[in-house]
C-alpha cells in the first residue's frame, strides 16, 4: 500500500485507481494533506480478510509514470473507488478514455458532499483569486474569457487561473458547452501548475496558474 489511491502488488507493479484522487501523504517537501492518513487506512481496511483482489484495466492501461491504471474490487465485487468516494476520502476524476464509472462516482460524491462525510466536513474549494500552491485542487471562479488556439481552448477565470482543454479532448465537449459556461461561476478540479515555477516569467496577460481539463465533468456550475 502506497496511499489511498495507489496499490503496490506483490509482483512489484504499482496500480493507480481509475476515477479517483485521494489526499496526498507527506513527502520530504510537503506535509500530508488533511484526511490522507484516513484514506490510506480506509484502503487497508477495505481489503481486510480479502486475500484476492480483482483488477479491470482501463482503456488506457498505464499512466505516464508506468503505473497500471485499473478499477479495483474485492473478491465480493465491492469497488474500492466507490468505497473511498462514499466515505468522503476521495474526489472523483474525469480523465478520458477511462470513464466507465464516472457517472456513478459523480453521484456518490454528490451524496457525500451533501452529508458532509469525511473530508467534506471541512473541505472548501479555493478560489481563483487565492490560489497559493500547485497540486490537485478544486477551484471556484467566474469565467471571464474563452479563446480558441491551435492546440486547444483556453478558459480564463477571474483571478489567477487559466484552464486549458487540449485539442484532442475537445471531442468530449458539445458545441454549445462553451457558450453555456461563459460568464458563469464554476467549480473546476484538477492539478494546478505554477507557470512561474523555476523562475520563469509570464508573458503579459497570462495567468500565473494553469489547470488542464480533459472532460466536461471536471467543470460544474455553482
Amino acid at each position: 500500500m502506497l496511499d489511498g489511491d495507489t496499490l503496490l502488488l506483490k509482483s512489484g507493479d504499482k496500480v493507480r485507481l481509475i476515477g479517483v484522487n485521494t489526499p496526498e501523504q507527506a513527502t520530504e517537501i510537503h506535509q500530508a494533506e488533511p484526511f490522507a492518513m484516513q484514506a490510506t487506512q480506509a484502503t487497508k481496511t477495505f481489503f481486510n480478510n480479502q486475500p484476492m483482489i480483482k483488477l479491470k484495466l482501463g482503456k488506457e492501461p498505464k499512466d505516464h509514470y508506468g503505473r497500471i491504471l485499473a478499477y479495483v474490487a474485492r473478491s465480493d465485487g465491492m469497488l474500492l473507488s466507490e468505497y473511498l468516494v462514499a466515505h468522503g476520502l476521495a474526489f472523483y476524476l474525469a480523465i478520458p478514455p477511462n470513464l466507465d464509472l464516472l457517472v456513478c462516482l459523480m453521484a456518490t460524491e454528490q451524496q457525500a458532499r451533501r452529508q458532509q462525510t469525511g473530508l467534506w466536513k471541512r473541505y472548501r474549494p479555493t478560489t481563483a483569486q487565492t490560489i497559493k500552491q500547485a497540486g490537485f485542487s478544486l477551484v471556484t471562479g467566474k469565467v471571464e474569457k474563452i479563446s480558441q488556439a491551435a492546440n486547444g481552448v483556453w478558459i480564463d477565470l477571474a483571478g489567477k487561473l487559466a484552464l486549458f482543454i487540449p485539442k484532442n479532448n475537445l471531442k468530449y465537449f458539445s458545441r454549445s458547452a462553451f457558450d453555456q459556461i461563459n460568464g458563469r461561476l464554476v467549480e473546476v478540479r484538477g492539478w494546478l501548475i505554477d507557470r512561474r515555477a523555476g523562475g520563469r516569467k509570464l508573458k503579459k496577460g497570462r495567468k500565473r496558474w494553469m489547470m488542464k481539463i480533459s472532460h466536461p465533468a471536471s467543470i460544474i456550475f455553482k
